[in-house]
């Protein structure tokens, strides 16, 4: 069973409290945006199956996918014949994730973005990641990182952060332009239970 985060939160909420529905051995996966672990928490509390990644390229493919051991929010490893590398220059363990396959495409139709594809046949894919303890991970895009006063914000980090705060839901954090320091992050959320939140409050979790 595949699809995005939304496809199964949804079908989580309608199915909460109801008979578990799938059959032990489902194997579930969402892909087209990181998976939270509140979501991947849901998911299996509403249906007793476990909710996993998966990570590909228009441009390539299916590239990993996560195992049953892999914590929620890790993309797994490469499948067979797929190679997988981080290109990183700051020294944070932190990169551009790099796919090389058999077979892929040498340009785009129109020949715009020339750089997505290197000369030894790997795709640059735009998305920031790292790898620990055997598993990849995702942290999000290269364009969306805010630069704060000098310092790379990645968005993602934040979120994931955000998501593991039992009332929130959903969570978005993107950069707004301020006169000081370039940009700020700023965060929208929805919320499980609650009407409205204080940024104090969050602020405080978070801490």
């Amino acid at each position: 069973v595949t699809g995005v985060p939304y496809i199964f939160r949804m079908l989580a909420r309608n199915w909460r409290g109801r008979t578990k529905f799938l059959v032990p051995w489902a194997r579930c996966y969402a892909g087209g945006e990181p998976l939270t672990p509140r979501l991947a928490y849901d998911w299996e509390s509403a249906t007793g199956t476990k909710l996993m990644q998966e990570y590909g390229l228009s441009e390539g493919g299916i590239t990993t996918f996560g195992a049953m051991d892999s914590p929620a929010h890790s993309i797994g490893n490469p499948i067979p014949r797929v190679r997988v590398r981080l290109e990183s220059n700051d020294g944070t363990g932190v990169g551009e994730l790099i796919v090389n396959r058999l077979y892929v495409p040498r340009r785009y139709y129109f020949g715009e973005s020339p750089e997505t594809f290197m000369d030894d046949g790997g795709i640059r894919t735009g998305d920031l990641g790292y790898y620990r303890n055997g598993q990849y991970y995702l942290v999000g895009r290269k364009k969306s990182v805010i630069i704060v006063a000098g310092m790379k914000v990645v968005p993602a980090e934040i979120e994931l952060a955000i998501s593991e705060w039992p009332d929130v839901d959903e969570v978005v954090v993107f950069g707004r332009p301020d006169d000081i320091r370039g940009e700020v992050p700023h965060v929208l959320v929805t919320l499980h239970e609650r009407q409205w939140l204080r940024s104090i409050e969050l602020v405080r979790w978070l801490k």
